[in-house]
């Protein structure tokens, strides 16, 4: 696959217009950001083709972008004080790529292009490009899709309609990136496909959290003390990671004595299905499962299970394929996950943290008072005591002129941010029925095979896979003193059970 242009610009022979809003339906949305999928459109631009479209957000009433968005409810009234001194901006200023990064957009871009997809591997991070759009673009968009989103979304944030630009994206839920007939190819009754797509969250036990148990159980527990769920997930991260850094037989994992490891990881895709929350995510032929997100805490009593989600998209399929329910659909995520080796390169970055959140929050005001220091320094009246004296010698006092421990500070705050979104990341498992000519390659694309043995019958059926890592924007320093408060919650609430 070649390279994205040098700034992530799509190559769109037009800005979209209001005439382009169609084909474009609600997929999905998080704090700053809201996700439409392109459907299918007849001699469509081979620009948006199979491509998703990301749209800043705004909060109700205001213009703010979604930097600002994702920041809502981050302050803690001991941090409040240096709040907005460090930037995005100067954090990132030193870091290769980030040059010309003069936006929120430019630096978000620059972080997937420059930071996680070096980290994570170019097979699974795709940072896509930048598409010029207009008022009446996004105005058509935000009309055609405001229905279709959660109520309690739409009550906080809408489509910012001050943006300039959005971000396509290539469609993760799709195995080809190919499109139009050459896409839909054989893709009829006799051909399943299907998407899974999973939030692990953080796979190791933090330092200072008790041995074997995950901040997500951690945090389950607060969450249950609050009322915002009726029972703990048994869902455990350490489980869905366990021995990711292993091998894979490239054949078929299922005919090998399970590991331990191998049983864990398992048993973690079972415990999703069983309480998907925000989690886990399954699209096939067309449905989705759960059918909404408006509700975090989610599970499947009183719900469509996902065994029984399966064996409703099993209908119309010829018998050899059908999956026959949840077990055999978990099992082929299970096999692809390990086949891939993605989450060793998730849990990698995961570990970029060397200092943990109270450290880094000293780290970050210590940081904020040099960099308010400084602009007071560059702003204020040449007196003469200072005249002659250059910028570099006129320090803070926390780092005494020493401009290498302000350059390890930065390098410390941002491996920190790089694995604060590796634990929010979500991965997502593609797949379709092989055909012939692709049943059995591992190709450059990213795509590899994968067998499994039907339900029914026996017969061997393969396969075509791509995994991807997606959700890689950059985090706003600005959110620290959430990431504090939250921490010091989660523990002290563990600490009281």
């Amino acid at each position: 696959r070649g390279e994205m242009p040098a700034r992530g610009y799509v190559e769109c022979s037009a800005t979209l217009g209001a005439a382009a809003a169609a084909g474009w339906a609600y997929l999905a949305e998080g704090g700053a950001h809201l996700v439409l999928e392109r459907r299918d459109v007849a001699d469509d631009d081979p620009n948006v083709a199979g491509r998703v479209l990301r749209l800043r957000k705004a909060k109700t009433g205001t213009s703010s972008s979604g930097e600002d968005v994702a920041r809502d409810g981050a302050r803690d009234g001991t941090l409040e004080t240096c709040s907005n001194a460090l930037t995005d901006a100067s954090l990132w200023a030193s870091h290769p790529g980030f040059e010309d990064a003069n936006s929120v957009e430019d630096r978000s871009w620059a972080f997937a292009h420059h930071v996680m997809r070096p980290l994570l591997g170019g097979r699974f991070v795709d940072p896509g490009a930048f598409a010029p759009v207009d008022r009446e673009f996004l105005r058509a968009v935000a009309d055609a899709v405001e229905p279709a989103r959660p109520s309690a979304r739409r009550a906080r944030s809408g489509i910012d309609l001050a943006a300039t630009r959005a971000a396509l994206v290539p469609d993760a839920n799709r195995v080809d990136r190919a499109f139009g007939a050459e896409r839909r190819r054989g893709v009829g009754a006799a051909e399943d496909w299907f998407s899974v797509e999973i939030k692990p969250k953080c796979g190791f036990a933090l330092p200072g959290d008790p041995k074997g148990t995950s901040r997500f159980a951690m945090h389950q527990a607060l969450r249950v003390r609050r009322g915002e769920v009726r029972r703990a997930s048994a869902y455990d991260p350490l489980d869905l990671f366990a021995g990711c850094d292993e091998t894979g037989d490239t054949t078929n994992p299922r005919t090998r004595a399970a590991s331990e490891s191998e049983r864990k990881s398992r048993r973690a895709l079972s415990a999703l299905a069983d309480a998907p929350r925000n989690n886990l995510r399954v699209a096939r032929r067309g449905r989705r499962w759960p059918e909404s997100d408006s509700n975090e805490s989610l599970d499947t009593r009183g719900h469509e299970s996902l065994d029984a989600f399966v064996q409703e998209t099993d209908r119309n399929l010829d018998v050899d394929v059908r999956l026959g329910g949840a077990a055999r659909l978990l099992d082929l995520v299970d096999d692809a996950l390990r086949l891939s080796g993605v989450l060793a390169f998730v849990s990698r970055a995961q570990r970029r943290d060397a200092v943990g959140a109270e450290t880094a929050a000293r780290l970050w005001l210590d940081l904020s008072a040099h960099e308010l220091e400084s602009r007071s320094t560059a702003t204020r009246e040449e007196s003469p005591a200072t005249r002659g004296v250059s910028a570099t010698e006129i320090e803070t006092s926390s780092f005494h002129g020493d401009a290498e421990a302000v350059e390890k500070t930065r390098r410390t705050l941002r491996d920190f941010v790089v694995a604060a979104v590796a634990k929010d990341c979500s991965v997502l498992v593609a797949m379709r029925g092989a055909r012939d000519d692709d049943a059995f390659s591992d190709d450059d694309d990213g795509t590899f095979a994968l067998a499994s043995t039907a339900a029914e019958g026996g017969t061997s059926v393969r396969y075509r896979c791509r995994v991807s890592v997606v959700d890689v924007d950059l985090k706003p320093i600005a959110n620290m003193p959430k990431w504090l408060a939250t921490h010091r919650e989660i523990a002290e609430n563990w600490g009281s059970c």
